[in-house]
């Protein structure tokens, strides 16, 4: 392997986990980053004294185990909470809505209770398939086709009717799907929201169904600190692989030569 110095541009959440794993597989690498702080998206920053946010990036839930494994981040301080996250969405008359994990603290019906219930159901069987397919390299054009049959053959595997549903609800909005399980307008709301966050869509836009079963399918356990305390594990594990890097340091050109950059 090449030993030829690899810059990554960028010190975002992805741009760390990318210098991260090719410096543990031998690479000299260094990676530049504009702003004064690493973590992109996922940076918590102080804005006033005594007062800082989060970062952009508040959901932590995506982060892959494998990765978390792979980089040995608990051992960079990493601290997982085995906790469902709680969505609270008040109400101006009557009791607050309350969503935690496979539980509905809040006065619904018993017809949502159930519909909740079959809707995490689901979300669990199909899981496996999502997060296997999402781990699995993008397909060439006119490569093999066994990755893309061996994703079919898991979706087969989901039987007939876990596998019709997800065929037919992936194409929908949000808004129908919510719609088709759930009478109280308010649950079906603050389920939804993740189908949006960050898609520069709303709940009517077609597709935005599919959002909501990759993020939550592919949901696991919350960082206990939020994003900014998974950008100090990555920095460290990333410093500990041997990654070199300059923040304050904006990207102008990139040069090439020959094909070489």
């Amino acid at each position: 392997m090449s030993n030829h110095r690899i810059v990554v541009i960028g010190g975002g959440h992805n741009g760390l986990t990318a210098a991260a794993y090719l410096a543990k597989r031998g690479r000299e690498v260094i990676l530049l980053e504009a702003r004064n702080a690493l973590g992109g998206l996922a940076a918590g920053e102080t804005f006033s004294k005594g007062y800082s946010h989060a970062g952009i990036l508040h959901d932590t839930r995506g982060v892959r185990e494998a990765v978390v494994q792979e980089l040995k981040l608990l051992e960079h301080g990493l601290e997982l909470s085995g906790k469902a996250e709680r969505i609270w969405a008040p109400v101006s008359d009557g009791e607050d809505l309350w969503v935690e994990g496979d539980e509905l603290c809040s006065a619904v019906g018993e017809s949502d209770r159930q519909h909740y219930a079959g809707y995490r159901a689901f979300l669990k069987r199909i899981a496996p398939i999502i997060k296997r397919a999402l781990s699995e390299p993008a397909p060439k054009p006119y490569g093999k086709l066994w990755p893309l049959l061996k994703t079919a053959l898991g979706v087969r595997r989901l039987g007939s009717v876990d596998m019709t549903e997800l065929l037919r609800v992936l194409p929908m909005c949000t808004a129908d799907w919510m719609r088709d399980l759930f009478d109280n307008e308010r649950l079906a709301a603050a389920i939804a929201l993740p189908s949006v966050e960050g898609a520069f869509t709303g709940p009517w836009s077609a597709g935005t169904a599919a959002n909501l079963v990759l993020r939550e399918a592919c949901a696991g356990d919350r960082v206990v600190g939020g994003p900014a305390a998974f950008t100090r594990a990555l920095s460290s594990a990333a410093k500990a692989y041997g990654v070199e890097w300059r923040t304050g340091t904006q990207v102008t050109k990139i040069q090439r030569t020959g094909g070489r950059v």
